[in-house]
């Protein structure tokens, strides 16, 4: 089963210290939530593990008991796969191509155009193969980044932000990928500003509270009224409970 360790993570732009003395530890076969006010630090931390961002201090992030800097460029892609919100590209690009960049840290597959196919198809992109990903819309986009990730198949994903301009039809299909990945003992992690959905999707909820402190766990367990209040200052958001599914609900109270 993968694991993903962090221990006493620190890192800083410039004089700003971000995170300080960070420990946590990521295993395979969950789905994880990691939440917390803006410019919080989510983002520079995911990166950090992701190998986004060079820092000088080793042994604080560890994959299976390996150190990320003994691991190239090739071998943390195999490890974990980072998706953003959108696509970027000042070049003609098509969606295929696009997603094909994701086999580039795996041996060379027999069937990897099949395998391409496949997961287009799963995602209702067939019919866009040969379409410039710069002219998909923003749901379509973010169809074609989590597409990618799927070929790449890293033990660990990462989606910040990756799910916000998907319809209702689309996330459900996405949900289904999500447990279908969690199954394979993967580590999914993912950042959403649509807190209720995100809890609807997670297991475990990270909640950064500082540079430095983080609290953890069962989703419906920790996820109280004063934590909300300790996350974003506001004693006005509540909790209830979706009848259906019983996981927490945040709202605002009259």
């Amino acid at each position: 089963m993968s694991l993903i360790t962090i221990e006493n993570l620190n890192f800083s732009y410039v004089s700003d210290n971000i995170i300080r003395d960070l420990s946590f530890c990521l295993e395979g076969g969950h789905i994880y939530g990691f939440v917390g006010k803006n410019a919080i630090g989510k983002t520079t931390v995911l990166k950090l593990i992701s190998g986004l961002i060079t820092f000088k201090n080793k042994n604080q992030i560890k994959f299976n008991g390996k150190d990320i800097f003994t691991l190239d460029q090739s071998e943390i892609s195999r490890e974990v796969t980072y998706c953003t919100d959108d696509i970027n590209t000042e070049f003609s690009l098509s969606l295929y191509d696009f997603v094909s960049f994701g086999l580039y840290s795996r041996p060379r597959l027999k069937n990897q155009d099949q395998l391409i196919n496949d997961v287009l198809n799963k995602l209702g992109l067939s019919s866009l193969v040969n379409k410039n990903v710069s002219d998909l819309s923003g749901g379509q986009k973010q169809l074609a980044i989590l597409a990618k990730a799927l070929v790449q198949d890293s033990n660990c994903i990462i989606f910040d932000e990756t799910f916000s301009k998907l319809d209702l039809n689309h996330q459900t299909i996405v949900y289904d990928i999500l447990l279908h990945l969690k199954s394979k003992n993967k580590i999914i992690v993912i950042v959403m500003h649509d807190l209720n959905l995100l809890l609807e999707w997670i297991d475990i909820l990270f909640v950064l509270i500082d540079s430095k402190k983080i609290v953890s766990g069962n989703v419906n367990e920790i996820l109280t009224e004063s934590l909300i209040k300790e996350m974003f200052g506001d004693s006005r958001l509540g909790l209830s409970e979706n009848p259906f599914t019983k996981k927490k609900k945040i709202f605002f109270k009259k």
